[in-house]
């Protein structure tokens, strides 16, 4: 009996001990560790001090480390101090409550990262401007300049990437906060280099490209393009050479990039709305199926996955419908497949509303 106490116990004891080191082991699984973590680089009295609020989007295969080693390489006798607050998780209001980040604002700062959770362009109008704000008194009074990181979606999501931008872009149209567009050079890559896999095998968090476009994004915006030159043939370890130059010219070109995509330029009066429903409100119907084509065939271009069919699914029933606004034989007949695939889909997909399957019905009896 005792030996069963004792046994039930160190049990107990094992339990809580895991519980209580999870995090620390996960972020070690991941590559990177959560909580409070620092690089010192050259002379701290003269550094340039950035802090980056986050969560595991950020401590996802150690993207401080690999900032610190872009500095390295790109201004070896440069000042700098980085420090990074990221738990799994983290919502921006998260880091407002947390006592280690009320004691990193008792400091100065040159520059402060803010990076909120990659759901938050979905808890409702103006949750993204909300959080933002809400952390720009504790920034000013640290003398520091703000910096947003527009998230990504999950990997294929592209209608869901095009809210997150929107949301994004308007707060940074209200607040004056400058964003990086971190979530849309996700998605020009998905789209033109599908074969560059950015994520890990989540589909959810990023594998060691998507770090490593994550932390050129941040790099280029914090240091400007002569230091961001001196990254054109940096490689970090275990990453292909060829991989590492697409993605570095992603970021360096993307300006140009950015102007001639509306996806990625457009600033919508609803930050909810899909840049594909505003081109169609604007009666741009073959715009928006332009844009549409282009998502389908990034999505069929991506891993096979089962993750995919609800994207896919949202998809089909956006580009049906600038299709059959444009009432013409031809793209009738294309609107009624798309529809068909559509309806066959989110009849496979668990968990979706049923009303949507109806009014594909509907629409598909009436033609």
């Amino acid at each position: 009996m005792k030996i069963l106490k004792f046994l039930a116990l160190a049990v107990v004891c094992v339990v809580g001990l895991l519980i209580w080191q999870a995090p620390n082991i996960w972020s070690k699984m991941v590559g990177g560790t959560t909580g409070v973590t620092s690089h010192s680089l050259g002379d701290q009295v003269k550094a340039d001090r950035i802090l980056i609020l986050g969560n595991s989007l950020t401590f996802y295969n150690d993207a401080p480390s690999l900032l610190a080693d872009m500095l390295k390489k790109a201004d070896p006798s440069g000042n700098y101090f980085l420090t990074s607050a990221s738990w799994p998780g983290y919502t921006l209001n998260n880091h407002l409550n947390r006592k280690e980040v009320k004691e990193l604002f008792t400091e100065n700062w040159n520059t402060v990262i803010l990076q909120g959770h990659s759901g938050a362009a979905f808890e409702g109008k103006g949750y993204v401007e909300n959080s933002i704000k809400e952390l720009l008194p504790l920034v000013e009074k640290s003398h520091a300049k703000p910096i947003s990181v527009m998230t990504y979606a999950d990997k294929c999501y592209f209608n869901n990437q095009s809210v997150i931008s929107q949301s994004y872009r308007e707060a940074d149209r209200k607040l004056k906060v400058p964003t990086i567009a971190i979530g849309d050079m996700f998605f020009h890559i998905q789209e033109t280099n599908p074969e560059i896999e950015l994520y890990s095998p989540d589909s959810h968090h990023p594998g060691a490209n998507g770090t490593f476009i994550y932390c050129l994004a941040i790099f280029k915006q914090l240091f400007g393009e002569e230091k961001f030159a001196k990254l054109a043939n940096f490689t970090p370890k275990n990453l292909d050479p060829k991989v590492c130059k697409t993605l570095y010219e992603c970021v360096r070109d993307w300006g140009t990039i950015a102007q001639s995509h509306p996806e990625y330029s457009a600033q919508l009066p609803d930050a909810r709305m899909d840049i594909a429903e505003s081109l169609m409100s604007e009666n741009k119907y073959d715009e928006a199926e332009n844009l549409l084509t282009r998502r389908i065939k990034a999505i069929d271009a991506a891993s096979p996955s089962e993750l995919k069919l609800l994207p896919t699914a949202q998809t089909l029933l956006l580009l049906a419908q600038s299709q059959l606004a444009q009432d013409s034989a031809d793209k009738n007949k294309l609107a009624h497949n798309n529809l068909v695939r559509a309806e066959q889909i989110f009849l496979k997909v668990e968990g979706v509303n049923g009303d949507t399957v109806r009014r594909i019905k509907n629409v598909l009896n009436n033609q």
